[in-house]
């Protein structure tokens, strides 16, 4: 038995099949559109489990239906029987990554919030008989950290940020 070289060929194979969905030949054995019958991998059920309870939150769906669907979700086998679920429901918008219009907005709420601050120290040294001038140690820890955020200076990849101990 002779088999040629596109019998392994992953793109020769699609071609065949989709060769023959559009001459009417179903490859499944089923009648009408052919299912999309890729499996489905345990991140695709939690990415519609999370739609589905976005769209109960906002009201789309009854408690009920949001209980039927979540239980199907988990149930199911196949990237189609995700799709069934959530077919009749508008698609969601993916939120956008911060922008450079939200980290500058970050970035003027840091040096309010640093002026303000220091405006309200060098108000108590005043008050307090303006002797030696300690606010300008607040004003120059917290400086830096506010002039590396403006000037967008990053951590180094192996630093300790965020948790600690994972």
């Amino acid at each position: 038995m002779s088999t040629s070289s596109n019998d392994h060929d992953p793109t020769m194979r699609v071609r065949r099949f989709n060769r023959k969905l559009r001459h009417g030949n179903n490859p499944t054995g089923t009648r009408g559109p052919t299912p999309i019958v890729l499996r489905a991998s345990n991140s695709d059920r939690e990415r519609v489990a999370a739609m589905l309870r976005q769209h109960y939150s906002e009201g789309r769906l009854t408690l009920g239906e949001f209980e039927d669907r979540i239980e199907k979700t988990y149930g199911s086998r196949t990237v189609g029987e995700l799709d069934e679920l959530t077919r009749d429901l508008p698609a969601q918008a993916t939120s956008k990554p911060a922008g450079p219009t939200s980290r500058r907005r970050a970035a003027r709420n840091h040096v309010v919030t640093y002026l303000l601050v220091m405006l309200l120290l060098v108000a108590i040294w005043a008050l307090s008989g303006a002797g030696y001038f300690w606010p300008l140690w607040p004003m120059l820890g917290w400086g830096i950290g506010v002039a590396s955020d403006v000037l967008g200076v990053k951590q180094p990849s192996g630093s300790c940020s965020g948790r600690m101990g994972r």
